[in-house]
C-alpha cells in the first residue's frame, strides 16, 4: 500500500515530467508545431 506522503511525492514527480514534456517536447499547433521552449528561443 502506498503511504499518503509517497502519493504526494509520486504525483509531484509525474506532474513535473508532464510539464517538462509539454513545454520542451510536445509540439503545439498554435506555435507553428514547435514546443514552447523552442518557440521562445526562436522568438528571442
Amino acid at each position: 500500500m502506498v503511504k499518503p506522503s509517497d502519493r504526494k511525492r509520486i504525483a509531484s514527480h509525474l506532474i513535473d515530467k508532464w510539464r517538462e514534456h509539454y513545454n520542451h517536447v510536445r509540439p503545439h499547433s498554435s506555435l507553428n508545431y514547435l514546443s514552447p521552449v523552442e518557440f521562445a528561443k526562436r522568438a528571442a
